[in-house]
């Protein structure tokens, strides 16, 4: 499945008003895990649990990762990824992107 609104993410993200960028980051990143989990909107808040609660297995984590790294265009080890992907909840996996990632927090 395509992934929602990647095209223009990073754009959106860096012309946010800097008390707006987490909350654009989350919900994108939100939106990439309701289309993996293929859950439809209402379960939204089911996404506040951690990953692993949630469902999201290895294989998942790592589709997830491919989508922000492409989206977001950066790219890091795949082992640093893969665990603060797997131990992370959207809002942690945000913070962190906006932090470490994109130099935006």
């Amino acid at each position: 499945m395509e992934s929602f609104g990647s095209d223009d993410i990073l754009d959106r993200v860096r012309s946010s008003p800097r008390g707006d960028r987490r909350a654009v980051l989350i919900d994108f990143i939100e939106r990439q895990l309701l289309d993996l989990l293929r859950w439809d909107e209402s379960r939204r808040a089911d996404l506040a649990r951690g990953f692993i609660e949630i469902g999201l297995d290895s294989l998942l984590a790592v589709e997830l990762q491919v989508r922000l790294q492409k989206a977001l265009k950066f790219a890091t080890p795949p082992a640093t990824d893969e665990s603060e992907f797997q131990m992370s909840s959207a809002e942690d996996l945000a913070d962190l992107l906006l932090r470490k990632r994109l130099n935006l927090d």
